[in-house]
C-alpha cells in the first residue's frame, strides 16, 4: 500500500518523547497577487494545501470511524451513491451541494474528537513588496 508522506511538524511528549501529533505548516501570505493592488481592507490570500495534508486529514478521519464504521455511513448522504462517473465533471458538479452536507455532517460528527493539525503563520506584506510590518 505504500508509505505516508511525510509531515511538517510532529509534536513530542517531554517526559517520554514519544509523538504526539503531526502538524502540517501553510505559510500564508497576505496579500496574494490577485489583491496586492487593492486597499487594505480586501487583501485575500491563497491557502495552498498539499495532497500530503488531504492524506493525513483522510486518516485521521477513518481513524476516527474505525470504532463504528456505520457512523460514517449515516452521515454520508445516499444521494451520493448516484454518481456514476467520478471522473467526468457533469457526472459530480450536481451532487456539490451534498458533498458539502456530508463534509459539514462528517466534521460536526467528530467534534470533540478534532485536534489541531494544521498551523497557518501569516506573513503580511505591503503590496508586492516583501517588506514585513
Amino acid at each position: 500500500m505504500g508509505s505516508l508522506p511525510g509531515v511538517d511538524l510532529v509534536t513530542q511528549a517531554r517526559d517520554s518523547g514519544s509523538c504526539l501529533q503531526p502538524i502540517e505548516i501553510k505559510l500564508t501570505a497576505l496579500p496574494d497577487n490577485t489583491s496586492c493592488e487593492f486597499a487594505e481592507d480586501y487583501y485575500g490570500c491563497e491557502i495552498v494545501v498539499r495532497p500530503d495534508t488531504i492524506v493525513y486529514l483522510a486518516c485521521s478521519i477513518v481513524e476516527n470511524f474505525r470504532p463504528n464504521p456505520s457512523a460514517l455511513g449515516s452521515v454520508i448522504t445516499g444521494k451520493l451513491a448516484n454518481i456514476t462517473d467520478w471522473t467526468e465533471a457533469i457526472s459530480v458538479i450536481p451532487y456539490i451541494p451534498d458533498m458539502i452536507d456530508c463534509i459539514d455532517a462528517i466534521a460536526l460528527s467528530l467534534i470533540d474528537e478534532q485536534k489541531p493539525f494544521l498551523m497557518q503563520p501569516i506573513w503580511k506584506t505591503e503590496g508586492k513588496s516583501p517588506v514585513q510590518r
